[in-house]
């Protein structure tokens, strides 16, 4: 399993880095995945996630109106992780894309992507 976040709350890869849970201040517009590292969740995701893959901002924000538009799909941010992380893997096997949340400020549907 993979594990994706946006580089402006990439707490659970810092952590892992680490070794432990890190706090680390939340700049990013997937709010639905910045709840706080605990000792519990990090000995979970250690157990279940394989790796980590860390999205740029600016790749996430592009992320909402690409599948809105392409896939008629409205998804928040943290919903539109994965798609955006997707283009970070190589060709290989199939995979699967979990996108979800549709608890969406509209402004991120029009606003710069920068």
């Amino acid at each position: 399993m993979i594990g994706v976040q946006s580089d402006g709350y990439a707490s659970w890869p810092r952590s892992f880095e680490a070794g432990a849970p890190v706090t680390i201040k939340a700049e990013t517009i997937a709010d639905g995945t910045t709840a706080p590292t605990t000792q519990k969740m990090f000995d979970l995701l250690g157990e279940c996630v394989d790796r980590w893959l860390v999205v740029p901002e600016p790749r996430l924000k592009a992320a909402i109106p690409e599948l809105a538009a392409s896939a008629k799909l409205v998804a928040e941010g943290a919903g539109a992780l994965a798609y955006a992380a997707i283009e970070q893997l190589a060709p290989g096997p199939l995979t699967v894309v979990s996108d979800s949340g549709g608890n969406l400020d509209t402004k991120h549907m029009a606003s710069p992507l920068s």
